[in-house]
């Protein structure tokens, strides 16, 4: 394209040059013909004057010098062509016969001849005529090369910008299906050439496959951005080596790539598998063998599919669907937990308004003398369609859309409804009390406390009776935010209880830090602490720790008589669990617990 572009250029400067050439040349054309033209006519009137015994030397002194001037212009042009070189000849033959008559004009009386001034007069008439025909006809050949450059200069021109409009859009399409990063395809590019592929084909020949970096993030923050880029490209390379004729692969986005294969019942395992072998033999990349790729697997089933719908859906596939050896596939079974979801999503606030989410509560009991000193508020969905659910069936998916903040201070409402809980208080004279969680995302809200507050007065139940639950996870991200929103709390007089401890990365810090009454300590460590020498130790320094920091322990998942003694010798404060009871409803809770209602 390029060197079209330049072979255009030169044709149109030669062009140009040629017709500033030929137009120089042509310069005073028109002159030229009407002064031979007064040459032809001049001499006539001459001769006339001649013999009719007239003065004419003004008119001879005009052709004389019409003449001149047609010979100096002629020898004033750059280039003699042939037209020009007759023209000049001619003008010549029209000059000698004029000497000629001249001569006659200045013969003596005696040596005159009227017959002979009319054959010279006539001989140059046929002359000067001649001369007049070949200056028109040179006029005329010079416009057609004129009027034919100048056509091709206008075509020329015409593909000097078709070519550069081609090339203008040759790059526009490059930038847009070109990724910057890998200088492969993109998205746009993998989307537009994988329609064409599939309706070409039948239904079903094809798969689209997305695939990331597990923990991608981690190599960035470890090795640096540019040492993710090199892995990004590697990848590409690997993906490229690994596609089969008709197959291809673009990067989509971060660490994120699409591929269109070829159906097999294991195609996905073996691009995988083959990825993985010559990840592990790459030596470019110092911690290649630490890459590890997971896949999400959709099928194309229909030759019209849309190629964008079929990305989403492999992506979502892979970011929510089950993983077998790292390949999540968008079947039968993850599109009934699609539209599981999609049932709860579009019933969840019908659910909230019909009473649909039922409470639970889970008993906590002092280790110490065994008294009920609380219980834990548990949510639980008892739908007519889908039936009784527990937490982790929709817990995660409201937590995603944001629906868990109504969700939240639902529950937070019927916790407080329910004071006071038992028709009796602790022995230390303070209420038996109700925990209530409270997301992440629900805290996060600007509005928080003065809803939160809103509640609590409206229903006008003492601070203590309302322990806040705040899982450990929770400060994974806004820190700050949290622990100022915990302090507020705290100041109003509500207890804050750290929930599911010792599943984050940074718990040690968070008891430094954070204003905590309460510490749950995760059921994950007792039901190892048996067996486990190393979770037994974690047990025995962090519910002392606990204890010299003025806060009180709660350990869920108690399940056994001798866990629950562990938990006493280490002097843990309040025990949760099966071995205690399990969670129940209302009715049942107040039935065994003396409720004073």
């Amino acid at each position: 394209m390029r060197s079209k572009v330049v072979a255009t250029v030169i044709m149109l400067l030669l062009g140009v040059c040629m017709l500033v050439f030929i137009m120089v040349q042509t310069q005073n054309y028109a002159s030229i013909i009407n002064d031979a033209g007064v040459v032809r006519g001049a001499t006539q009137r001459a001769v006339k004057l001649e013999i009719a015994n007239l003065p004419n030397d003004e008119v001879v002194e005009r052709v004389d010098e019409t003449l001149a001037s047609l010979f100096d212009r002629e020898e004033q042009r750059p280039v003699v062509n042939q037209d020009t070189g007759e023209f000049m000849d001619a003008l010549l033959r029209v000059q000698d016969k004029w000497d000629s008559i001249k001569q006659q004009f200045d013969a003596p009386d005696a040596e005159k001849s009227s017959e002979r001034l009319l054959t010279l007069s006539e001989e140059h008439f046929k002359l000067a005529d001649e001369t007049v025909l070949l200056a028109q006809r040179r006029a005329e050949s010079d416009f057609i090369w004129i009027t034919a450059i100048g056509i091709a200069l206008i075509l020329s021109s015409a593909l000097f910008f078709s070519l550069l409009e081609r090339q203008h859009r040759l790059k526009m399409r490059k930038a847009l299906t070109t990724d910057q990063l890998t200088r492969g395809r993109n998205l746009y590019a993998f989307e537009e050439e994988a329609a064409r592929l599939v309706q070409a084909s039948e239904p079903g020949a094809y798969l689209v496959v997305y695939t990331n970096v597990v923990g991608f993030r981690a190599i960035n923050e470890s090795f640096g951005r540019s040492a993710g880029d090199d892995v990004i490209r590697t990848l590409q390379s690997l993906f490229e080596l690994a596609c089969e004729p008709g197959e291809f692969v673009a990067h989509a986005n971060a660490d994120h790539f699409v591929l269109l294969l070829r159906n097999g019942k294991t195609r996905a395992e073996q691009l995988a598998a083959l990825t993985a072998a010559r990840l592990r033999a790459n030596e470019t990349l110092p911690f290649s063998d630490r890459i590890v790729c997971g896949y999400g697997v959709f099928e194309l089933t229909d030759a019209h599919e849309d190629i964008a719908t079929a990305v989403s859906n492999a992506a979502v596939v892979l970011k929510e669907g089950v993983v077998d050896n790292l390949i999540a596939r968008y079947d039968d079974e993850f599109k009934s937990k699609l539209a599981f979801e999609r049932s709860i999503e579009q019933h969840m606030r019908d659910a909230l308004t019909n009473g649909e989410y039922a409470i639970y509560l889970q008993p906590q009991f002092s280790l110490e003398d065994g008294s009920l000193v609380g219980a834990e508020l548990l949510c639980r969905r008892d739908s007519p369609e889908l039936g009784f659910l527990a937490p982790d069936r929709f817990i995660p998916q409201f937590e995603r859309n944001g629906f868990i903040s109504e969700l939240d201070f639902y529950m937070m409402e019927q916790a407080c409804s329910l004071y006071p809980l038992v028709d009796h208080p602790r022995s230390d004279g303070t209420p038996v009390h109700l925990a209530v969680n409270f997301s992440r995302v629900t805290m996060l809200q600007n509005d928080f406390v003065e809803r939160f507050d809103s509640v609590v007065r409206r229903f006008d139940i003492p601070a203590s009776f309302l322990h806040v639950e705040i899982t450990e996870s929770a400060f994974s991200a806004d820190e700050k935010v949290i622990i100022d929103i915990i302090a507020d709390l705290q100041e109003r007089g509500f207890p804050i209880a750290m929930d599911d401890f010792g599943t984050g990365y940074s718990s040690l810090s968070l008891l430094k830090s954070m204003p905590i009454d309460v510490l749950k300590i995760d059921r994950g460590f007792l039901s190892a602490s048996e067996d486990d020498v190393r979770s037994r130790r974690v047990l025995e320094y962090v519910i002392p720790l606990a204890n010299a920091l003025g806060i009180d322990t709660v350990c869920e998942g108690i399940e056994t008589a001798e866990q629950a003694a562990l938990l006493r010798s280490l002097e843990c404060d309040i025990g949760q669990g099966y071995y205690f009871a399990r969670p129940m409803p209302l009715a049942a809770f107040r039935e065994r617990y003396a409720s004073a209602r």
